[in-house]
């Protein structure tokens, strides 16, 4: 296991927004994080992100400003999925020496000492930092990207990363956005053994065996929802788990230490940020935490949800490896089985969030089978057929206020194209048969049935089943969600669906 940070220092519940100042209570007691050698020569060491921003606008050709640059407003910036964003070239074949050396410098202003120290062996393992993405968001001229109130943000995406950087002075954002972290390390081991982001889950665990029976019964759900549900609900939404205004002082603390351990991967700037939006928004108390029992283990394999009551109680306590803080502004989705994939997602105004196009405004939460059963709505209309099949878990929500197309981009973060497929009842997988049910089809083993559906589900055997053919058509699920959603009265055309 990669070893920890030491012990924060408790801030206390009443000292909350005094850890600010000074991030007393974030304090990082290791020592300067080693240089990784892929980075190369330190030629831009002493760089400010400014600086390097501004040696990189000054230098780009008109072609790779054409690659790099998008509209401060492109839905793409709310998407969290970290390897659906670009589809252009990697930084390796983008930029010459001196300007990865810029980006690289820039990756470094992002986080702190301890992020490198998690984030290097994520970055060494999936092709170094010249083998990932790279995009500046902003509607400046060229030669203005670094100047005094310039709307500019950097964004730096791998396969298990995505930082971000710059303005943010009039988004609903603390981070810049959605950023979110990972690493293949520890795939499979109980613990994540190996896993430099371990010790996030370490200090949850922690929060869990400081809880008392009655706390640890209502924090305990009984499954995960999809890691990329991480849109702020605001102060009307519904929060799983244990509330931290209903526990301990004891838990109280371990939750302070858990919440400083998260944001002592980023700088200690971002961290007051973050800080202060939590605080804006209800602090510590209105924030909850939830355990997911078919994501707990123990160290001989066994799952809790596995194991009746008499044998939960004659063991020890279990390890969490999935688990979930999420109030008002405050999303932190982490994910550690088979290995780490984490998601954090602070708000200062959940109203603000979203960016692209309005389409149409949400008076109540859409997720789950609602959301489900509304993107089923856009495809029968797409298709003209009368059946159709989503996903169980939709890897986003609608929350209250504007719906924009950036959080189609969140829903639809592949652009995934939509089909009909042609499939006979005995070769249908249990989930698309129960689905087609539900809709009022009959399903019996020898007709065949056409169904709605988009390529990726229709190509996967154990969720949907073997088709006997699929018919690509011309759209992507997120161009057809667009249309469907512009202008449309969300309330009526989800009467009678369940939020969840």
């Amino acid at each position: 296991m990669a070893e920890p940070i030491a012990e924060p220092v408790g801030i206390g519940r009443r000292a909350f927004l005094g850890a600010l100042g000074g991030a007393a209570g974030l304090a990082l007691t290791s020592g300067p994080g080693s240089w990784p050698r892929w980075l190369g020569e330190r030629r831009y060491s002493s760089l400010s992100y400014n600086e390097c921003l501004q040696r990189l606008d000054a230098g780009l050709s008109h072609g790779q400003r054409a690659i790099v640059i998008k509209p401060w407003d492109h839905p793409a910036r709310q998407i969290t999925n970290t390897v659906s964003i670009f589809k252009g070239p990697h930084l390796a074949t983008l930029f010459d020496a001196d300007q990865l050396a810029l980006v690289e410098r820039m990756y470094e202003t992002m986080i702190s000492q301890q992020g490198k120290r998690w984030l290097n062996n994520t970055i060494t393992l999936e092709g170094k930092l010249e083998g990932c993405n790279f995009a500046i968001f902003s509607d400046e001229p060229a030669g203005s990207l670094a100047r005094s109130g310039a709307r500019a943000q950097s964004m730096i995406t791998g396969g298990h990363f995505m930082l971000r950087k710059g303005h943010v002075g009039d988004t609903g954002y603390a981070l810049g956005g959605p950023v979110s972290y990972g690493q293949q390390l520890g795939n499979g081991e109980f613990k994540v053994k190996g896993n430099a982001f371990a010790a996030h889950s370490d200090a949850a665990n922690r929060f869990y065996q400081a809880l008392d029976e009655r706390e640890r019964a209502v924090s305990r759900v009984a499954t995960a929802p999809n890691e990329l549900l991480v849109q702020a609900q605001g102060r009307a939404g519904v929060f799983s788990g244990v509330s931290l205004r209903a526990v301990s002082d004891a838990s109280s603390e371990a939750a302070q230490e858990l919440l400083e351990t998260v944001l002592a991967t980023y700088t200690e700037g971002d961290r007051a940020d973050a800080l202060t939006s939590i605080e804006a928004n209800g602090g510590l108390n209105a924030l909850s935490v939830s355990f997911y029992e078919d994501r707990g283990f123990y160290a001989d394999g066994a799952r809790y949800a596995d194991l009746d009551p008499k044998e939960r109680a004659a063991r020890e306590l279990p390890y969490w490896q999935v688990w979930r803080i999420e109030g008002p502004a405050c999303v932190l989705h982490f994910k550690g089985s088979p290995h780490v994939h984490a998601y954090l997602n602070v708000v200062r105004d959940p109203a603000r969030q979203n960016v692209g196009e309005v389409l149409t405004t949400a008076a109540r939460i859409v997720e789950g089978g609602a959301m489900r059963q509304l993107m089923m709505n856009a495809l029968r209309r797409e298709t003209g057929e009368a059946l159709a099949h989503c996903a169980e878990d939709p890897p986003g929500r609608i929350c209250p206020g504007e719906v924009t197309t950036g959080v189609v981009y969140a829903l639809d973060p592949f652009a995934d194209r939509i089909v009909v497929a042609t499939i006979a009842g005995a070769a249908m997988a249990p989930a698309l048969r129960t689905s087609l049910q539900a809709q009022g089809a009959r399903v019996s083993p020898d007709k065949l049935f056409r169904i709605a559906t988009v390529e990726y589900l229709a190509g996967q055997a154990d969720r949907f089943g073997t088709p006997e053919r699929v018919d690509l058509q011309e759209r992507s699920m997120r161009t057809v969600l667009t249309a469907y959603l512009k202008d449309r009265d969300l309330d009526r055309d989800l009467s009678g669906t369940q939020r969840g």
